[in-house]
């Protein structure tokens, strides 16, 4: 069974899920600081045994690549490299608007909504979506 990481790659924190390619389920763990993220992720790459990661990224209006996704693409080949992992680019698009409907804090306070949960229920998402073959990037 493939073990899969998915990652929402934001300015400060990164959200961060799980899936398992066989039963398709998608699980949420916490939210990793950036500052943190280069030995959180291999911990868990090598505790869960991970075998693909999954890493949004955001497009323009026109589907187009944009200075964050390049930069977040930069940041997902360094980490594959690393730790000997593959990885797979898929679409971001309204992932983290998606997770606030989910979570059911529209109209929340921004302390609430800015705790990292957004963060890994996004990145689920994307890794849903990779299970769907929605929105895969190449």
């Amino acid at each position: 069974m493939k073990n899969i990481l998915s990652l929402d790659v934001g300015e400060t924190r990164i959200g961060v899920a799980i899936g398992y390619e066989e039963t398709k389920n998608c699980f949420p763990l916490q939210a990793i600081k950036k500052s943190e993220a280069d030995i959180k992720i291999k911990n868990i790459i090598n505790e869960k045994q991970i075998s693909l990661l999954v890493v949004g990224l955001p497009l323009d209006e026109d589907n187009n690549e944009t200075t964050t996704s390049q930069k977040i693409r930069l940041f997902a080949n360094k980490l594959s490299n690393e730790n000997k992992v593959n990885v797979v680019f898929v679409d971001e698009y309204y992932s983290s608007q998606e997770a606030i409907e989910r979570l059911n804090l529209k109209g929340k306070d921004q302390k609430t909504r800015n705790s990292g949960i957004v963060d890994s229920v996004s990145a689920t998402i994307i890794l849903e979506r990779y299970f769907t073959n929605e929105g895969i990037i190449v």
